[in-house]
């Protein structure tokens, strides 16, 4: 996820793109309800306001709003230094959803591998005592989650655990 600039020297954000999959699927969904809108005003035009079927006028504009959204929409990640959050969002030119999530409580940054994808991802994620871990990136190799890990926790003064301190390609060890 590209790191991008902000106005404001507390924070720190990262925006991408959806995948193509989905912005394809999206095209397709936009193209669906593009159609179920103009068979609609099609039918609907030569009769009157109360005959006009609002039902599939509205299916019709909402599903080419969701195919609009998913061609063009976004996500990212802002982190607060100021106020020790991390929020994650989605959205076309704002944020339509967003999850904010506290990292007072976190202590260190770590990279690990997952093990479960076939080509190995790289996870960076957040660690503390008593606190479940916070994933905040998924990378698709190990040079781009160690640059993303010393990015924020150079950014939140936080202790980085790299894979070479923590043993081969294994988590950072979990007090309970």
């Amino acid at each position: 996820m590209p790191r991008i600039a902000t106005r404001h020297p507390h924070q720190l954000a990262y925006r991408q793109r959806f995948s193509l999959g989905v912005r394809m699927f999206g095209c397709l969904v936009l193209l669906a309800g593009g159609i179920v809108l103009a068979a609609t005003i099609t039918r609907a035009r030569g009769r009157s306001v109360s005959d006009t079927p609002w039902l599939t006028l509205s299916m019709g504009f909402a599903v080419a709003a969701w195919g609009a959204i998913l061609l063009w929409g976004e996500r990212g990640k802002l982190i607060d230094r100021e106020q020790r959050t991390v929020t994650r969002w989605w959205g076309i030119a704002r944020p339509l959803w967003q999850r904010t999530r506290d990292v007072r409580p976190y202590q260190a940054v770590a990279v690990e591998s997952s093990g479960e994808a076939s080509p190995t991802r790289w996870r960076v994620s957040l660690f503390a005592d008593q606190v479940q871990p916070l994933q905040l990136f998924d990378l698709p190799t190990q040079e781009a989650a160690q640059t993303a890990a010393r990015q924020v926790a150079a950014f939140l003064s936080l202790t980085i655990l790299l894979p070479a301190a923590t043993g081969a390609d294994t988590p950072p060890p979990r007090r309970s």
